[in-house]
């Protein structure tokens, strides 16, 4: 049964939010001369202006963006088959499903890892948000095969992390990864997300940094928000993927950005990122990336 949509006092209307590009928004001039420059042009906040400048267009290197990106070579030259599980909506053109029934599908690793993994430059950006805010718990809805994970662990090995799959064998693939690499610090919890995610909220207690990207459809995306939000706090930091991903995905994200206990939200275009601190002006800014 789909949930309704939570009424946060956000407008009824989004249409006008729809769309890949959301035009008004990104034809901004300190939009495009952040894109083109790499620099917070016209970004007035002190906090989202250091954010900006020393995490969104940081240029600094690391030793592991290297040793990260040989894990994706390995999988990408991974031909072993898995037999799928998918309780989101990893083929678009599946409209509908009853209940938490799976599609089921065979698929190569290789597959996978060259269809399915985040680009090299948003793994990268993840990797400075880790390091930036300095999670010690972090929640990840989508483990896949277990690259942004790793991302994740390496950029905070401090930090306890739980990354919920559905899949059991793209799960058991990440685990072996994770093995292979010598990551330590990131626990799988497998099955559906209906079940996983109050025992990942629970074992957690308040997550510092969630990031979201498993089921894509709205109801999925709503019903999991909701339970997190109960948990977040205001050092919490939630970032949601492919929020233009469909016009399901971008209602999610307009609904997400109008909780009542969101703050600043932050548009990157792709990726939204939102803070809970009250001492933030309630707005969404659109950032040039």
């Amino acid at each position: 049964m789909a949930i309704q949509p939570p009424d946060f006092g956000v407008q009824k209307d989004i249409n006008l939010h729809f769309g890949f590009y959301a035009a008004p928004m990104y034809l901004n001039r300190h939009v495009i001369l952040q894109t083109l420059t790499r620099k917070p042009f016209g970004i007035h906040s002190p906090f989202l202006y250091a954010f900006a400048e020393n995490c969104l267009y940081s240029r600094e290197g690391h030793p592991d963006f290297s040793f990260l990106e040989q894990m994706r070579q390995r999988l990408k030259n991974d031909h072993a088959e898995l037999e799928v599980t998918d309780y989101g909506q990893g083929l678009r053109f599946v409209n509908e499903r009853k209940g938490e029934e799976p599609l089921r599908y065979r698929r190569s690793v290789s597959s996978i890892a060259k269809r399915s993994l985040q680009k090299p430059s948003m793994c990268w950006l993840l990797y400075r948000m880790a390091r930036y805010f300095q999670p010690s718990t972090i929640l990840e809805l989508g483990t896949s095969l277990g690259l942004t994970s790793a991302y994740l662990a390496k950029a905070r090995p401090e930090a306890r992390i739980i990354s919920l799959e559905g899949c059991p064998q793209t799960a058991a693939r990440a685990s072996a990864l994770f093995r292979e690499s010598g990551i330590t610090n990131i626990e799988i919890l497998t099955g559906p997300f209906s079940q996983t995610l109050p025992n990942a909220l629970t074992m957690l207690g308040k997550p510092d940094l969630v990031y979201i990207d498993g089921d894509h459809s709205y109801e999925g995306v709503m019903s999991n928000f909701l339970q997190i939000s109960e948990h977040l706090y205001e050092g919490s930091v939630l970032i949601l993927d492919d929020i233009r991903w469909s016009k399901g995905m971008r209602k999610a994200w307009i609904e997400i950005t109008g909780h009542p206990g969101a703050t600043l939200s932050v548009d990157l275009l792709r990726l939204g990122i939102v803070f809970f601190n009250p001492a933030l002006s309630k707005q969404i800014v659109p950032v040039g990336y």
